[in-house]
């Protein structure tokens, strides 16, 4: 299970919302870690019942009608996917928590290939996150890897198809793995069936090997 304050930043709103798709699929997964934040659901209840009460301002319901009936922009036009790598795949083994926040507005998505081994395909868009944060979903063919890389800040990783090894250990589906600036690493897909990720950074990605360079523009991350 990952680390309480992460659950309880997700319960009490503080999460990066670029996050927060992430954590929906892994408590969708792992009904233990769905317990855990349960609880810290009805603390944070028991806490508001317990606290003073303030006036509302007289906007307050209007704002509230405002966000919950707005249409969210899905315009993806600004990350095009990259000529002769469109390929479409089925959605329905996704966590139902996060099929809402995908990009595309039907049951596929679109993946671009910048290798015969990695697809990617962006998880919604860009400027529905906090500045800097990139949120993919990520297929890797079986016994491959991505480059090396490292980050300037958080990357979060759930898996949701078979699993990987790095040089931290092994995850396997339902794995929330969380790594700070300080992981160097290589993820390999375990043999036997594509590996595919949703992972989401709140920085830059720095491909570190001298492959991995080379690429950085391809990723453009």
């Amino acid at each position: 299970m990952v680390d309480a304050e992460w659950l309880l930043d997700w319960s009490s709103g503080a999460l990066n919302p670029g996050f927060r798709p992430l954590v929906d699929g892994y408590l969708s997964l792992n009904p233990d870690a769905r317990e855990a934040a349960d609880l810290f659901d009805r603390l944070g209840g028991e806490l508001l019942s317990a606290a003073d009460t303030v006036p509302l301002s007289p906007d307050a319901v209007q704002n509230t009608l405002d966000m919950q009936l707005g249409e969210p922009d899905l315009d993806d036009s600004a990350h095009p996917t990259l000529p002769g790598h469109t390929a479409r795949a089925d959605i329905a083994e996704l966590p139902e928590s996060m099929r809402a926040c995908l990009t595309g507005q039907d049951s596929s998505l679109r993946w671009f290939r910048p290798s015969p081994w990695i697809s990617i395909s962006r998880l919604f868009p860009r400027q529905q996150t906090d500045d800097g944060l990139n949120a993919f979903l990520l297929r890797i063919a079986p016994g491959h890897s991505v480059p090396s890389h490292s980050h300037s800040g958080t990357e979060m990783t759930l898996v949701l198809q078979g699993g990987y090894s790095d040089c931290t250990g092994a995850a396997k589906r339902g794995d929330l793995i969380i790594h700070d600036q300080n992981i160097d690493h290589r993820p390999v897909a375990d043999p036997g069936e594509n590996c595919i990720v949703a992972t989401a950074f709140d920085g830059p990605l720095r491909l570190t090997g001298r492959i991995g360079r080379l690429l950085q523009p391809i990723f453009g991350l």
